[in-house]
């Protein structure tokens, strides 16, 4: 017994340690994961529009940044193009107004300095353009595997279990694949709300059901607001989600709202206040509320 004591201690102390090591190592990811480190942060491109700057306006900014995890910004300063675009007489169309801190001057130099003395204050790295960036990195050159990408996807539906061989459907010309992904779908996944003859009331809009025809070709316009669609179905429905989609393409010739290629004035900002309610008893109930803010702005 006393020759096999210290092969026991030993087991017992190297598997005492291994433990430690590991909750040691589970410990420090979840300390990384909540408080990762610098190197980690994400960086963001920051435009500095037609000369609107003010040192109050780039403190808001980096604060906004610093308050969401941003580690580093890079200054670039552009023009609203669509000023070369405007006809005569339209000049209040444009988004975006000239500001009162021209690129090179005195001024501009005291913000390029302010923003980088705060940005060291709030823990940000600071960059800057060096050239306009789309008259070099764009053009017939760049190769779709050197392009800007975004996410698309394609949707197959099947009954199983079963074992499938078929080739997905191509979501753009040049893509690449990321990921497949196969799970099973909710009871009544694929029932939508069109399928049920809905009656759509919205006083200001005589063409209100296209947006409810099932089809994201259709477009309607809105140009005032607020706006208020009463819809009625001859039985209960189980409504699980809402989606609104933004217009892909000009709904009328010239529409300063959306963007088409015949047309430069494209939407700068997506916003909305929705709110949906159901009528119980007789009486309006609010089930659900949702604002849609896609512009990104910093604090107020």
């Amino acid at each position: 017994m006393s020759r096999s004591s210290p092969f026991l201690v030993f087991v017992a102390v190297w598997a005492s340690l291994s433990a430690c090591n590991r909750m040691d190592g589970g410990t420090m990811l979840e300390m990384s994961f909540r408080n990762p480190p610098e190197s980690t942060k994400p960086w963001t491109y920051w435009y500095w529009i037609d000369d609107n700057i003010s040192k109050e306006g780039i403190t808001k900014d980096l604060e906004a940044m610093a308050e969401v995890g941003i580690g580093e910004a890079f200054i670039g300063n552009v023009t609203d193009t669509r000023l070369n675009f405007v006809n005569p007489g339209e000049q209040e169309r444009k988004m975006v107004n000239r500001g009162l801190v021209p690129v090179l001057s005195d001024a501009w130099w005291e913000c390029v300095e302010h923003a980088v003395r705060e940005a060291e204050r709030l823990g940000i790295k600071v960059g800057m353009f060096n050239c306009p960036g789309w008259s070099q990195s764009g053009g017939p050159w760049v190769e779709p595997g050197q392009a800007m990408r975004y996410l698309v996807s394609t949707e197959l539906r099947v009954s199983g279990p079963c074992k499938l061989r078929e080739r997905l459907e191509t979501p753009a010309e040049h893509f690449q694949q990321v990921a497949i992904q196969a799970f099973p779908v909710p009871v009544n996944d694929s029932d939508r709300l069109c399928e049920h003859t809905p009656r759509v009331r919205c006083a200001e809009l005589p063409d209100v059901n296209l947006l409810f025809d099932g089809d994201p070709n259709t477009m309607v316009r809105f140009d005032h607001y607020p706006l208020t669609f009463e819809i009625e179905l001859d039985e209960p429905y189980t409504v699980r989600s809402l989606v609104i989609r933004p217009a892909s393409k000009q709904i009328a010739p010239d529409d300063p709202y959306t963007f088409s290629s015949s047309s430069l004035y494209g939407p700068m900002r997506m916003s909305a206040k929705v709110r949906v309610e159901a009528k119980v008893n007789g009486k309006w109930r609010a089930v659900a509320s949702r604002d849609i803010d896609r512009a990104n702005r910093s604090r107020q």
